[in-house]
């Protein structure tokens, strides 16, 4: 079965053609375009890219060295599934990074960066009742990142960033799996209130429990719906 969406190449003459493949194909991955599970044929990719076989088998090497692409004797090369395991030590990372980055907001946020938290988790609510994926993925990204600007903290937002991609992949897994999607709503409620108010504590605290009501849910349905 051909895949909807198509991954995008974007031509650079100052970057070499092998990272520009990559870079489309890093894309694909933590965007959902190409599916955990799913072969990477060099013909296909080349073709649907435009370009030779010899850049997408080096972008395919640098994808397996960054733990996104797995090659085994007659399978091929295929996306590396999300496993327990890394959910799990993903959320102990962004759990420790969101509760500190939400703590900070709550001394630090301006009133406009306030603002926007609470317009994006209206529109994040709203794509969750529309049944919307790419919404739901959107907007809770967006959320996120507003909290972690309000924070005023750089290195903490340098770090973040370092598991977000990681963390954009699992999301998307994640909302195509469920069918179910209205538990998402009023999951940020805490923590908006909590920066609102400035409690510093209570934004930690709240954080903490949106993080972990995130991990316990994804792993019940990676358990339930997936072979890892």
């Amino acid at each position: 079965m051909k895949r909807k969406q198509k991954l995008i190449l974007i031509k650079n003459k100052n970057q070499p053609l092998t990272e520009q493949v990559f870079a489309a194909l890093h894309q694909g991955i933590v965007e959902g375009v190409l599916k955990p599970g799913e072969r990477i044929m060099e013909i296909h990719i080349a073709d649907e890219l435009g370009v030779s076989r010899t850049p997408v088998r080096e972008a395919i090497s640098k994808l397996e060295l960054e733990g996104l692409v797995v090659t085994e004797n007659r399978k091929g090369a295929y996306v590396k599934p999300m496993t327990i395991i890394d959910i799990k030590e993903l959320h102990q990372i962004r759990g420790a990074l969101e509760a500190l980055a939400s703590q900070l907001a709550a001394q630090n946020a301006t009133k406009e960066e306030i603002d926007n938290m609470i317009t994006y988790n209206q529109k994040f609510e709203q794509a969750v009742l529309d049944n919307d994926d790419d919404g739901i993925v959107k907007y809770d990204i967006l959320f996120h990142d507003t909290i972690y600007k309000a924070s005023r903290n750089l290195k903490l937002t340098q770090m973040i960033s370092s598991v977000r991609e990681q963390m954009q992949r699992l999301r998307v897994e994640y909302v195509h799996m469920i069918s179910h999607k209205d538990p998402l709503i009023g999951q940020h409620k805490d923590i908006i209130k909590n920066i609102v108010e400035k409690n510093p504590q209570e934004a930690y605290e709240a954080a903490i429990g949106h993080i972990k009501i995130s991990e316990d849910d994804m792993v019940r349905v990676f358990e339930e719906k997936s072979d890892i």
